[in-house]
């Protein structure tokens, strides 16, 4: 057996052990349903980020904040491009195509390989890992959660999350490697934030 064959077998495997999760309990199919959702975790996890920029207190704080806001968004952007590619290049299909597998969710036609929704995920919590530690490894937490949960109601291999994760960190990376332009990004963005909240108050005191 090559490889490739004992990577799929086992992929196979470990898709079945974390599938047969679904349709046993109605409080559990709930809870994977709520996971497994393209909105639900991205739209959590974009609104952390952004509660980052409205909730710093100082100067520092911010510049944290904004570099945190534009990595993230730097990762996304290189992320679905790289997606959007692997997506065309190798199509996969769904396991419960493929397989014939319990699904508990809406029927995805696209590829399966990467995931989409674990790849967006998977990037806005790396990115997030170099300027916040902590919130990022929370992010991470929740992104693994929402891979699982898009393995156990059937609309995804576990290889295709480990993909999107992989992609995820490696853009994170390159992040980091074009850091000074992406600053250089965060530093105007901050700028620009810093001239809107001034000038109500000049105007008020103009007037």
């Amino acid at each position: 057996m090559g490889l490739v064959e004992f990577l799929i077998e086992a992929d196979h495997a470990i898709f079945r052990a974390i599938n047969s999760l679904a349709a046993k309990s109605p409080v559990l199919d709930f809870v994977l349903r709520v996971g497994a959702d393209d909105h639900i975790i991205p739209a959590l996890l974009t609104i952390t980020i952004i509660c980052l920029v409205l909730s710093a207190r100082n100067h520092k704080e911010r510049e944290i904040a904004f570099d945190c806001l534009i990595f993230a968004l730097a990762a996304v952007i290189i992320s679905t491009i790289l997606m959007s590619f692997l997506n065309a290049s190798f199509f996969r299909p769904r396991p419960f195509t493929s397989l014939g597998a319990e699904t508990i969710f809406y029927h995805n036609t696209d590829s399966s390989y990467p995931s989409n929704a674990a790849t967006l995920v998977f990037a806005l919590s790396f990115s997030t890992i170099f300027h916040k530690r902590k919130l990022g490894l929370a992010m991470v937490f929740a992104s693994l959660y929402l891979g699982f949960c898009r393995v156990a109601v059937g609309v995804h291999y576990p290889l295709d999350i480990l993909s999107g994760a992989l992609l995820a960190l490696a853009c994170a990376f390159l992040c980091r490697l074009i850091s000074p332009l992406l600053r250089h990004v965060s530093s105007l963005l901050l700028s620009a934030w810093y001239r809107l909240l001034l000038a109500p108050k000049e105007n008020n005191g103009g007037g």
